[in-house]
Order: C-alpha cells, then structure tokens, then sequence
C-alpha cells in the first residue's frame, strides 16, 4: 500500500492539467479537491532550524464539507513545506509567486496509539502537482533523489568500504548530464548531493571536501543532510592546529561569539564567515550535550551569537538552539497555552498565575492517567489554597473529556488540547502521563515533575516553603518586630 502510494504521488508530479494563476510574488497559493479531507484543517510548516530541528507554522489550509480548499499565503522565501496528513507526513518544494494545485494522498489517520509514540515511522511522501508551471522543480528533485538514493543503498560496499571514487565520479557524471533541468535551486540540490557522494567514497577527507563546497543553500534539505555528517564534531579537533589552538584558548578565556567567528575564519578552509559561526552554532550545541561546555558558557555563547552573529537566519538559529537547551529547564518560563473547558471557555495559563499549578497532561483511555486523577482527588482538597491542579486532556474526541467528568465529578479544571499539536511539542509530551509543577510566578520547578504516587504532597510542600522564603526575602514584612 505504501508503494503504491508513493507512486501515485510521484505520478502526479508528471502529470496533470495547467492551469494559470495571478498569485502575488511573495505568496504561494495551494488549490485542490481532497473529499476524505473533508472538515479537516491541514496545518503546513517549515523548519527554521532543520538541526534540531526546530518548526515554525507557515499556513493553516481550511478543506470545506465538500473537500474543497484554496489559500493564498506569504512565504519569506523557497522553502521545503511539510503537512501532516495522518499516517504520511505530505511534503513539497514551494517558491514564492507561484501556485500549486495539490494532489492529496489517500487519507489514514494514525490511532490514539500512534500519537504518542515518539519513534511512529510516519512515511514522507511527496506531495502531487496538478498544474505543469509549478511541477518542474518538484518532479525533478523527485526523480533525482530516487535514483540517487538507489545507487547509495546498491553500492553502499564499494563507496564505503573499497572507497571506489571512481565508481562515484562515473554516476556524478551520470546524473549530472541526465538531468540537465535549468533550474538555480535544482542546480544547488544536485551539488550539494554530490558533496554527500563525496562523503562516502572519501569519509576520511573531510578537508579535502571543503576546499571544493558549494555556496552554501540554505533552503535545501539536502545542504543540511551534509552539515550534519561534514560538520558535526569539527570543533576543535578537525580545525587547522593554529585556529583550534587559538579557539581553545580563546573559548578558556570566555571570548564573545563574535571574537570566536573571528578566529574560525582564520582557517584557510573555512569558506565564509557564515559557514564559521554555522559550525560553531552547531558544535557548541552538541558539546552542551555531551557535557563539554557548560550550562552557563553555552547559554551564554548562544544568546550572544542570536545578537551578533553575520545573518539574521543565524542568529535565529541560534535563538531556537538557546530555547531548545533551555526550554522546560527548571527555572525557565513555562510555555504558555490557551485552551477550551467543557464549558467552551478559553483558558491559559496567566489565568491560574498566583499560585503553584500541578499541570499534568492524560488521555482518558490509558489506565495508568485514570489511576493518577484519584489519587490527585484525595491532595487536591487538601491543598488548593496554594495549588491549581490543572489536566489537559490529548484524546482527538473532546466527548471522551465530558465522559470522563460525568462518570467522576472531578471539581478542577480540565482543558481539551483541541487538536493542537503545539501544547504537546512545547511540553515535549511523548508518553502518558506526564507532569509538571509552575511556580506562582509561571516558572517550572519541577519539570518533569513526579506522579501522585511518587510523593508528590511532600515535593510540593518542600517547593511551597521554599518560595514563601524567597518572597519573605524580597518583601519582609513592613510592621516594626520587638527588635526594630
């Protein structure tokens, strides 16, 4: 079935009807016909980092009753979108000015399992182009990426292990003089995979490889394919002896970001200032992971470099690597969320600001969540002068939440995540139950925080004393003591 999916959607990028389109240069326009989409709102989205890799949301596409949609959007440039379609995650190459009438796969909902397995192997898929103005490049990358990928997984032995540069010379050439698409974009896509078939006849030439690099394509997954593999560990051992020396002790020294760039560049094989702080970006992320920097000179290079460094698409890089190390950190903000209660009325988390909230997320269909909310019921009572306990309830059906409150009469709020998947990404939600403890000043303490039954009572009431020190500290009582 998946095959066939596959190249059915490989075959409406071949073919279709044209259709003419007056869509503004910096928008794109999706059109189509899907009827087992019908009712649903297809979210698109682009990856602004692809390392982490880090999302932004791009356009909310509406299909009617009837299967019908047609939005025009701006775009901030080409771009790869991705949509969620169930099963398949849809992808396609967009340029701003241009219209794409899309071809939808066959529609396959993921069970309420599914959703919450963090390694579900939901298959990318292309997504189909009806319209010939807007299919080329797409085709073309399609078509590519298949035969190039058909030959690295039926000569892996000979290019990996027999390093047969020859071999992988006579399929560049190949590939190079069939597809002879005229396309600025298609031509840095075929480069830049060439790079990644360098890689494998020669992976002990790393240096070699970057004498020869193309300018650098940020729009392209295939650019990034490479930084991952060409890039990672560089810092400081693959660096010129004199520049990793120098940035060794410059990094002991805590030099700025910029200083850092700097002396990146002093390598004669590093290409541009760019690709310097790219490297940097990413080997000061990795260190933080392995623990060979630490928290503080990490947070600190990063907030730096989202000031100074050369490109604004850098430092936005550098921006979502901070938030990533950074986010559910204890100490850090909680993500904030604005919600429906079985009422229909939109909360978020400013409204229960003022005292400690229990946040914990459930789906009423898991047997371990339906054990923790009695065991909740009991503290609750006992401890809702100082603590919102608050559940958000992830199961698609929001009639499943309204059972759940018929059958036990729970007396604090419950919230249905509507169908969002941001509240389940900031909170990194992959299994259930899950939970949290916010300070009154929207702080996480505990994050993640322990379950009812794992002495919760007595953690909270160490963090309740805790903070009522720290605000008797900050604002002492103003009335005059014996000693005063």
């Amino acid at each position: 079935m998946r095959k066939l999916v596959r190249i059915l959607s490989i075959l409406m990028l071949l073919k279709g009807t044209s259709l003419a389109a007056n869509t503004p240069v910096d928008s794109v326009r999706f059109f189509g016909s899907a009827p087992a989409y019908a009712g649903i709102n297809l979210l698109f989205d682009f990856k602004v980092n692809p390392l982490i890799p880090s999302k932004a949301p791009l356009a909310v596409v509406p299909i009617d009753q009837h299967g019908h949609f047609d939005l025009s959007f701006p775009v901030p440039g080409p771009l790869q979108a991705e949509v969620d379609l169930g099963r398949y995650k849809g992808f396609l190459f967009i340029e701003p000015g241009k219209s794409y009438h899309l071809v939808l796969p066959p529609f396959e909902p993921r069970s309420e399992v599914d959703r919450f397995n963090p390694h579900y192997p939901q298959e990318e898929l292309p997504l189909g182009i009806a319209n010939a103005e807007s299919r080329e490049l797409n085709r073309n990358m399609v078509e590519f990426d298949a035969e190039f990928d058909y030959f690295m997984a039926n000569h892996a032995r000979q290019l990996f292990i027999h390093r047969d540069t020859a071999l992988a010379a006579e399929f560049q050439k190949q590939l190079n003089d069939k597809y002879s698409f005229s396309h600025p974009l298609f031509d840095q896509h075929k480069a830049w995979s060439f790079v990644k078939l360098q890689q494998a006849s020669r992976p002990q030439n790393e240096r070699g490889i970057l004498q020869h690099l193309p300018q650098p394509a940020w729009e392209l997954p295939v650019f990034w394919e490479v930084v991952q593999t060409l890039f990672k560990a560089f810092f400081p051992e693959r660096f010129a002896p004199e520049t990793r020396q120098a940035l060794l002790q410059a990094l002991g020294q805590q030099a700025a970001f910029d200083s850092l760039s700097t002396l990146a560049l002093s390598d004669p094989l590093i290409p541009s200032q760019e690709v310097g702080e790219l490297i940097l970006l990413y080997n000061f992320y990795e260190a933080w992971f392995k623990e060979e920097l630490t928290t503080a000179t990490t947070d600190r290079l990063l907030q730096e470099a989202a000031e100074t460094a050369s490109t604004p698409l850098l430092q936005q890089m550098a921006t979502s690597f901070y938030q990533r190390i950074t986010r559910l950190r204890p100490g850090s903000a909680a993500p904030p969320f604005a919600l429906r209660d079985r009422k229909g009325q939109l909360k978020t988390l400013e409204d229960y600001q003022g005292k400690f909230v229990y946040l914990n997320f459930i789906h009423t269909q898991n047997y371990a969540c339906i054990q923790d909310l009695m065991r909740m019921e009991s503290f609750h009572r006992l401890m809702q002068r100082d603590l919102h306990v608050l559940t958000i309830v992830l199961d698609e059906d929001v009639e499943a939440m309204d059972r759940l409150l018929d059958r036990y009469n729970y007396d604090w709020d419950f919230l249905h995540f509507g169908g969002s998947a941001r509240v389940i990404e900031d909170y990194s939600i992959e299994a259930l139950p899950a939970y949290f403890l916010i300070r009154p000043d929207g702080q996480l303490v505990l994050s993640p925080g322990p379950a009812p039954g794992e002495n919760f009572p007595e953690r909270f009431t160490r963090e309740l004393r805790s903070f009522r020190r720290e605000e008797l500290r900050r604002s002492p009582p103003r009335e005059r003591s014996i000693f005063r």
